[in-house]
């Protein structure tokens, strides 16, 4: 019975640093778990905020593009009634045709000014609002290439 005493309690070292050493084990494995769980919720907020971000500068471009465009129709129509007091007031045809003539190349040459200054604005809010998006991309792109667990 001694031996098979002395043979258990020889066993006890070893199995207790097996214990000891499985138990480590899963306490790193489970620490590196839970970091991946924080850094995939830290990840997702992250996205979130980054199409908040783009929404709020797309919103206020759009604000910002509206407003002009008031703007460009508010002058128009002030154009427009001063040249239809010009064309009632005219004394001959001569002088009406001119008035008509000055007024439409100077309404298209403002359509065309207007329009390519409406454009570049368009893409620059386009290209302002897409960028937290890139941003965001680029880091999915880097954080994919990383290992997902590294060894332990």
């Amino acid at each position: 019975m001694t031996t098979v005493k002395s043979k258990i309690a020889d066993k006890v070292p070893s199995v207790t640093s097996a214990v000891e050493a499985t138990k480590d084990h899963f306490a790193k494995a489970a620490e590196t778990q839970f970091k991946a769980a924080d850094e995939v919720a830290a990840f997702g907020k992250s996205n979130v905020e980054a199409f908040i971000q783009a929404g709020t500068i797309f919103f206020h471009g759009f604000e910002e593009l509206a407003r002009t465009f008031v703007g460009l129709t508010t002058t128009q129509v002030e154009s427009s009634m001063a040249t239809a007091k010009a064309l009632i007031g005219a004394k001959n045809l001569t002088e009406f045709t001119d008035l008509q003539n000055a007024y439409t190349k100077s309404t298209f040459d403002t359509a065309v000014s207007e329009a390519t200054h409406l454009s570049e604005l368009a893409i620059k809010i386009t290209n302002d609002a897409i960028e937290p998006i890139s941003a965001r991309v680029t880091a999915t792109m880097e954080h994919i290439s990383k290992p997902a667990f590294p060894t332990l």
